[in-house]
């Protein structure tokens, strides 16, 4: 019951540390921070040598986020890269936010992308796997958008072991298979071989071992033919597993006794694998001479010692030892019973630290508030806040009036079409009369001709209106615009289904009998949409990248829409369209 409590107070503390955080900005703004600029500056000088001594450094800050956001950031940065480095922590997730903020707000892309992998890293360790994904997601376009493709792969990496967190296996297999392309279009071919193998022991999980093994011996291959040396046990580990999986005892043998030669350094989890192996066998010696010599080597692992108790365990269940069986069991758990407590442990820990670190810095803030001798500061500030808030309002009802004029603009504009609309109606069949009527005398004949006339203004000026309410639309605008944005052959439509929906109604509007016609023709879905662009004016290439196809496809697309309506001639489909 302590855990719960301590992370519902640190919540309530971060959701008023943005606006305590710029209050501090404000009040310590003038201070002087040559203390932290030395400090900062030591670390630097510090990081290739001793990154272990960059930490230690870093941390006789005690309130960084009560620097300036520029030092803030530098901070930020140099402990993430040290942490990463000796594979400690990353920074409190509140610290990077702030460092992330200020490289946007500086389109400082490079560091962006960067401390955006740290901050997901950080939010994986306090176990919030949503914020994580979502800022491993924004770092990665970041990456992308730079073509900092080996950046792209360490996030998708990152990625795929978020998602084998959450046993989502298959979707783990193909972040790591996206950050493979990566690592190989940076020319990373270590962690391109890698990619490989992570993606290969996502597949075992999920029992796929045929293609987990077909994964991991094209790696082999790979290793081979480009001369990878630093991975080979890498892969031969890989290898073994699966074929140990896959009961290829002598193939498993041999691959790991490989691994095993080319890095002595760091040979636990193959000689396991060999005592596992041989248990298979039945050759129960040679499984505990393979367990004591995983005893023997340097272990980093904290794991490794329970497995080879409980290795032990079952060596001696089968010998039918049921004495020292148990005891190595009793062993085992009491391992596995100290893992979990140390892990609990260091929760709890790492948790209390950040509640009591925000609770110092809010303290912090509180006394220096209460200290300051002079509070005009204050009250300019607060008056300088009533006059944004006036000024933002003032602001929306400008943009209020400014959409009602545009709306009364639309009701005139619709209005004149209708009333043009009847005129011509009313001058077309006075037209059709005269048509029906002998022309007896010169007389009839002007008059005719002068319908006519009239007819041919009244329509004139019909279309002007109506290309007029088309081309000043907003919807005009947003396609112009998105025209212009995106490139051609995006992966998605940038035309949403609604927006597609808010035309049709808007042609319906304009342009009624034109399509009742394109309907009664029996137009598809995208000869209908290129209709619609057509009466915004574009061209081809703004109706390729909307429709997102390629300009001949345009053309193409045209002329089917003419054989359906019969069209022949030389006359543009804008102008076909309109004198429907």
């Amino acid at each position: 019951e302590i855990m719960p409590s301590l992370v519902g107070s640190e919540m309530c503390i971060r959701d008023r540390y943005i606006l305590l955080t710029s209050l501090t900005f404000l009040v310590v703004g003038c201070q002087n921070e040559s203390e932290e600029i030395r400090l900062i500056n030591q670390a630097e000088r510090l990081f290739d040598a001793y990154p272990d001594s960059v930490i230690t450094t870093l941390d006789s800050i005690p309130l960084p986020e009560e620097m300036s956001p520029r030092l803030i950031a530098r901070w930020c940065m140099l402990y993430a890269r040290a942490a990463d480095k000796i594979e400690d922590e990353m920074p409190y997730t509140n610290q990077l936010e702030i460092a992330l903020k200020y490289y946007q707000k500086k389109k400082m892309r490079e560091e962006e992308a960067e401390i955006g992998l740290y901050l997901g890293r950080s939010y994986v360790e306090d176990k919030e796997y949503e914020k994580a994904m979502r800022a491993y997601s924004d770092a990665l376009e970041v990456a992308l958008a730079i073509k900092n493709y080996n950046r792209a792969g360490y996030i998708c990496s990152y990625m795929g072991d978020l998602y084998e967190l959450d046993d989502r296996y298959v979707l783990a297999a193909k972040k790591y298979k996206e950050s493979g392309r990566y690592f190989r279009l940076a020319g990373n071919m270590k962690s391109y071989v890698r990619s490989f193998v992570n993606e290969g022991r996502s597949y075992m999980d999920v029992d796929s071992n045929y293609l987990a093994l077909t994964i991991l011996k094209r790696a082999e291959v790979i290793i081979d033919s480009l001369r990878v040396d630093e991975v080979r046990n890498y892969v031969y580990n890989g290898l073994g597993n699966i074929f140990n999986v896959l009961e290829k005892y002598d193939l498993a043998e041999k691959y790991l006794l490989k691994s095993i030669k080319e890095d002595s350094s760091d040979t636990a989890s193959d000689y396991l694998t060999l005592s596992d192996l041989e248990q298979k066998r039945g050759n129960l010696e040679q499984a505990e001479n393979y367990l004591q010599k995983a005893n023997s080597v340097s272990i980093d692992n904290d794991f490794v010692p329970a497995t080879i108790a409980y290795h032990y365990y079952k060596i001696n269940k089968e010998r039918d030892d049921y004495k020292r069986a148990l005891s190595f069991y009793e062993e085992y758990v009491a391992a596995e019973d100290s893992l979990m407590n140390i892990s609990k442990s260091v929760d709890i820990y790492d948790t209390e630290q950040k509640y009591e670190h925000l609770k110092l810095h809010n303290e912090n803030i509180r006394l220096l508030l209460k200290g300051q001798r002079n509070y005009t500061f204050i009250l300019i500030l607060l008056f300088l806040c009533a006059l944004l808030i006036i000024v933002y309002l003032a602001t929306i009802r400008r943009k209020n009036r400014s959409l009602l004029k545009q709306q009364e603009k639309i009701n005139t504009l619709n209005q004149s079409i209708y009333q043009l609309y009847a005129e011509l109606r009313r001058k077309s069949d006075e037209l059709i009369q005269l048509q029906n009527t002998q022309y007896s005398s010169v007389k009839m004949q002007v008059e005719y001709e002068n319908v006519q006339k009239e007819v041919d203004s009244l329509r004139s000026r019909l279309f002007e209106l109506r290309e007029s309410k088309i081309l000043n639309s907003n919807l005009a605008k947003k396609i112009k615009k998105i025209s212009q944005t995106v490139q051609p052959n995006h992966s998605e439509a940038p035309v949403s289904e609604k927006m597609w929906i808010d035309i049709e109604v808007l042609m319906m509007e304009v342009y009624p009998s034109v399509i009742k016609v394109l309907k009664d023709a029996g137009l598809s879905p995208s000869e209908m949409h290129l209709c619609f662009l057509t009466l915004f004016k574009l061209d081809s290439t703004a109706i390729s990248i909307l429709l997102n196809i390629i300009p001949t496809s345009v053309d193409r697309t045209r002329l089917r829409v003419r054989k359906k309506l019969n069209w022949e001639g030389k006359q543009g489909l804008y102008e076909s369209l309109v004198n429907i």
